[in-house]
């Protein structure tokens, strides 16, 4: 048993040592997805007409819209291949605790772990709610170049209310939402923490147990 809760635990360190840098990757894609969207609502409200030059016509528009919407699609496609790593995550120490509970030694010394599997279930707690939510902003991007055209109308209205109304998206950071929050990080820390020290404590004093029976 005490091999799986530690399992358990050495699973959420490496998940705290993981999660900065695949938090950053799923920002940094999510900028580049707002900025290409951006891309394509200005060449979308252009008038080739209007530069009245033969090379700049609706077919170069359409050309040009593709790119940027093919580009956007590929971004989305590496976000969501980052975003699954958290509910891989998710689902791996879910799976790990239900098989502790599952345990007859935890059954019949149930006071004696309860203490462990508090932590452990706040833990799973935490980083599944932080995979749904990284599901979800996720969710918000187009999958494909054509949910580009069903998208646009309803981008645009979003973009002008944010420009004439002079509201404070331009201060906000879309790509903030993927970052986990200080608050849920400082606990599976301190989870992880309490358990190092208290299973240091527990393999100190079981050799002089030992010797204390002989």
């Amino acid at each position: 048993m005490e091999a799986k809760i530690d399992g358990f635990f050495q699973t959420v360190i490496r998940y705290l040592d993981k999660v900065e840098s695949i938090s950053n990757t799923c920002s940094k894609l999510q900028t580049q997805i707002e900025d290409h969207k951006s891309q394509y609502q200005m060449i979308e409200s252009v008038n080739p007409s209007e530069f009245q030059i033969d090379s700049i016509n609706e077919r170069l528009k359409s050309l040009l819209l593709k790119k940027v919407a093919d580009k956007i699609s590929d971004f989305c496609q590496k976000q969501e291949e980052s975003v699954f790593w958290f509910q891989e995550q998710s689902d791996l120490l879910n799976k790990k605790l239900e098989k502790c509970l599952e345990s007859e030694q935890i059954k019949s010394q149930s006071l004696e772990y309860g203490e462990y599997i508090t932590w452990m279930s706040e833990c799973c707690t935490l980083i599944g709610k932080y995979a749904l939510k990284a599901q979800y902003f996720n969710l918000q991007n187009p999958k494909k170049s054509e949910q580009m055209d069903d998208n646009q109308q309803e981008t645009i209205v979003d973009e002008s209310d944010y420009i004439f109304q002079h509201s404070n998206r331009s201060n906000q950071k879309p790509t903030q939402s993927f970052i986990v929050d200080h608050e849920d990080s400082e606990t599976l820390n301190y989870n992880c923490t309490l358990y190092t020290m208290r299973n240091t404590k527990v393999s100190k004093e079981s050799p002089k147990k030992k010797m204390s029976k002989k």
